[in-house]
């Protein structure tokens, strides 16, 4: 009998499976988000150099319109018990409802009412092109409708995505410039019809099963990109898409802010036109659909977004208390969970789209149309408020049976280490301003023989509190070691 090709394993699982309940395929297990990444998550506002896109570049009267797509299984009128709106439905709710923009929301693939055409869609996306061109016929409906064509108008097009509603986003707006005029350069020696420019919102992008089928690339009719990609989400049918841009390449920066990093960086890349950014968590807490905890902060880096583009008014952001205490996620199902185990894990597999090069003349028009944009953003200011329980940090180096220390976080007043030769019990003792009580944490063998001899080490406590798990993890260097508190 012939053995299975890994490959040919994995797609029989599939199939077997397709009928079965998603648990097979997505979980929700909370995870502890440590200190380190609590700090990335905070410092990514200062990456979001978002152009004003408000501002007004030709003499032109300009119209907003929204489209947004949300992702696989994902409909904003119909939530279950252990989810919420996703951040799709969020921002599409506070530019049309709030704000008064007009637009439409398209529900995800995978979201029918009956049974197998639902698995068979969320399996094979046959919707995504059917959707992008219902969004297209709208969006010409909205045109003859509310547009006089002889006028001198702009109409900018607000696009937003998660998940395949992401890939199919990034389909309708490669699409939109066969319909509609989206040439900068075009417009401004023939203006027989109005100009369509559009931008993206996107939350990790993924394409499954109709990568080929869809034009993913960044769109020419695209003034801006910003894209927010889950580093922690590690299920292999989910392959996120990346962007290369050939006309604004773009550059590499850091998230890493402390003076010594354990922790994986995380991948962020700028130009004046794009912005792709990888932050902690999985797929759904990028596309902040799970109940609570780190899509609280995606929700509002969508708002801030918003703001900085100029188009709701609201300088001041409030992140729910509880967000990092109720975590990340760990997003696998049965299917990866035994492939993992069969296999070993793998890295999230990563499909790079490179744009289409646009014209001299094109290329020239949008430099300074995007510089503009940017000038016009500066001065611009904004606050976020942000509480809740931070973790017990220390940085400490071993020397035999001893520990230096070399930092401590979170307003750690005194700490010191004490070792009993009898017992050969060790601890670390410390106190926070203003109290009389010391607290103790008894470090174990394991965490003990885990802690490399002579190197700055950090160590910690992470609190997890979510509607599913309430313990005390302890962490070297990042790497989870034993549950302290259960």
């Amino acid at each position: 009998m012939h053995l299975l090709t890994r490959k040919s394993l994995l797609l029989l699982i599939f199939i077997l499976t397709l009928p079965s309940c998603t648990s097979m395929f997505s979980g929700d297990t909370p995870l502890p988000v440590t200190f380190e990444e609590r700090k990335q998550v905070r410092n990514t506002a200062l990456y979001l150099q978002i152009p004003r896109w408000v501002s007004e570049t030709y003499d032109k009267q300009i119209k907003y319109y929204v489209i947004a797509f949300d992702g696989t299984g994902n409909d904003k009128d119909n939530i279950d018990g252990n989810s919420r709106q996703t951040v799709v439905a969020h921002l599409f709710n506070l530019l049309t409802k709030a704000h008064g923009y007009n637009g439409q929301y398209y529900k995800g693939p995978g979201t029918q009412k009956n049974f197998f055409p639902r698995k068979l869609d969320s399996a094979q996306c046959y919707s995504c092109k059917s959707i992008a061109k219902k969004a297209l016929r709208d969006f010409e409906k909205y045109l003859k409708r509310s547009i006089d064509h002889s006028s001198n108008t702009e109409v900018r097009v607000i696009t937003i995505g998660f998940s395949r509603g992401a890939a199919i986003a990034r389909h309708f707006m490669n699409t939109v410039g066969n319909k509609f005029q989206t040439s900068l350069y075009l417009d401004r020696n023939i203006q027989e019809a109005p100009l369509v420019r559009t931008i993206g919102i996107l939350y990790d992008t993924v394409a499954t099963s109709v990568e080929d089928e869809l034009q993913l690339e960044i769109a020419p009719s695209t003034d801006f990109l910003l894209h927010f990609i889950a580093k922690d989400e590690l299920r292999r049918l989910f392959p996120v898409i990346r962007d290369f841009d050939i006309d604004f390449p773009p550059m590499p920066g850091s998230l890493q802010m402390l003076d010594v990093n354990h922790c994986p960086s995380p991948e962020i890349y700028t130009s004046e036109r794009m912005i792709h950014i990888a932050l902690p968590g999985a797929h759904s807490d990028i596309g902040a659909s799970y109940k609570s905890g780190l899509g609280n902060y995606y929700r509002v880096y969508g708002e801030v977004a918003l703001s900085k583009l100029g188009l709701i008014d609201k300088p001041y952001f409030v992140i729910e208390d509880d967000t990092f205490t109720a975590g990340k996620h760990d997003s696998r199902g049965m299917f990866d969970i035994i492939s993992d185990f069969i296999f070993g894990k793998e890295k999230r597999g990563a499909k790079q789209k490179t744009s289409k090069e646009l014209s001299k003349k094109e290329f020239d028009l949008l430099k300074v149309r995007l510089q503009k944009m940017h000038l016009d953003m500066n001065g611009f200011n904004y606050q976020i408020d942000s509480k809740g329980t931070g973790s017990i940090v220390f940085d400490v180096r071993k020397q035999g049976n001893s520990l230096q220390f070399l930092g401590t976080y979170n307003f750690i007043n005194k700490v010191r280490f004490k070792y009993d030769a009898k017992s050969k019990q060790r601890s670390i003792i410390y106190s926070f301003p203003k109290s009389s009580m010391d607290s103790i944490i008894t470090i174990s063998n394991k965490v003990w023989n885990s802690i490399p001899e002579n190197q700055n080490t950090r160590l910690e406590l992470v609190e997890l509190h979510s509607h599913k798990a309430h313990a005390i993890y302890l962490f070297v260097n990042c790497q989870f070691m034993e549950v302290y508190i259960n």
